[in-house]
């Protein structure tokens, strides 16, 4: 897409079909993979944390040692309540059954078309969707973020946050500052879980990472400043695998 302008003039079909697609490519790549494997993780610490204080406030020491050697053994299914072991594949295909859904939150949220720095050509990866959750987050859940779709080397669309009740989004066509280009184009690098496609030169893997770390901490610093300055704009590398 060249022409930032074409993405307004979709009929409510075709506006549906963009959104389905989208929300299919968030769900059937490994970063999604990747991202629902570490937070079932991050639960699955927490719970036997929890488990293992819970045993020592209530049983005697030797008593809540025997006990923990038995359970700290069970499987990771055990811990959750599951009949069976965790399957990747089978959440993303139940994900992918609810595109639905997640495609009617999609166009609630608000849209931004428009071109990019010229000077900073987007690129895209194996994980075509990024986001960024803005700092004082009003809303809960999917609608809590910035989604970034490349549709170009110099076409953005971001869609979010927040969200009309009535199910159709404000819809605004505006170019992308430098700033939120780079951001863009760090958060393409952040995603990606191998690959990045198309022209360079790209922002580094180790780039990416300092950086949206210093934005986070300057978010829990200072909510209001955190999405106005704090990530400077600047290349490193050329690069096709991350």
């Amino acid at each position: 897409m060249a022409n930032p302008d074409e993405l307004l003039t979709l009929l409510a079909e075709g506006e549906e079909a963009l959104s389905r697609f989208i929300c299919a490519q968030m769900f059937r790549v490994q970063a999604f993979r990747d991202s629902n494997a570490a937070m079932r993780q991050r639960f699955l610490d927490h719970a036997k944390n929890m488990g293992r204080a819970f045993l020592e406030r209530t049983e005697k020491p030797e008593d809540a040692e025997e006990i923990w050697r038995a359970r700290i053994t069970k499987p990771d299914e055990w811990w959750f309540k599951q009949e069976e072991p965790y399957q990747a594949a089978k959440t993303a295909a139940s994900m992918l059954a609810e595109v639905q859904g997640f495609s009617n939150l999609l166009r609630s949220m608000p849209w931004q078309i428009g071109l990019v720095d010229s000077d900073l050509p987007l690129y895209t990866s194996d994980n075509p969707v990024s986001r960024h959750q803005p700092p004082l987050a009003r809303w809960p859940g999917f609608v809590a973020f910035n989604y970034y779709v490349p549709l170009s080397p110099s076409v953005l669309l971001k869609i979010g946050p927040g969200f009309d009740p009535d199910g159709k989004g404000h819809r605004l066509r505006k170019d992308f500052s430098p700033w939120e280009t780079s951001l863009a184009r760090h958060l393409t690098t952040a995603g990606a879980s191998r690959f990045v496609y198309g022209p360079g030169p790209y922002v580094s893997k180790a780039c990416s990472r300092a950086c949206l770390e210093r934005l986070a901490l300057a978010k829990v610093q200072d909510g209001e400043r955190g999405f106005i300055g704090g990530l400077p704009v600047h290349e490193l590398g050329y690069a096709s695998d991350v």
